[in-house]
């Protein structure tokens, strides 16, 4: 894994699905959270009732970055 190759997406939202030998029922398919940090051993995930996760990158399919709202989406707040 590069050095940077996730640094400009730091506190950004993202999907992290995992690898299909960790999924265990659909429900466990991914997880959501904000990109706090990252290294060659996995990510850090900051879920949405402030706990923090730790997924490491054998674990790891795909991570889906969401792109951040365009102009138009933030000043008619249809996000």
């Amino acid at each position: 894994m590069e050095s940077d190759l996730l640094q400009q997406y730091l506190s950004r939202p993202v999907t992290v699905y995992f690898a299909p030998h960790m999924i265990t029922s659909p429900d466990d398919e991914a997880e959501e959270g904000q990109l706090l940090s990252y290294d060659a051993t996995g990510i850090l995930l900051k879920q949405t009732n402030d706990s923090i996760l730790f997924i490491p990158i054998d674990c790891i399919r795909s991570v889906s970055i969401r792109p951040h709202p365009s102009f138009w989406q933030r000043l008619t707040g249809a996000v």
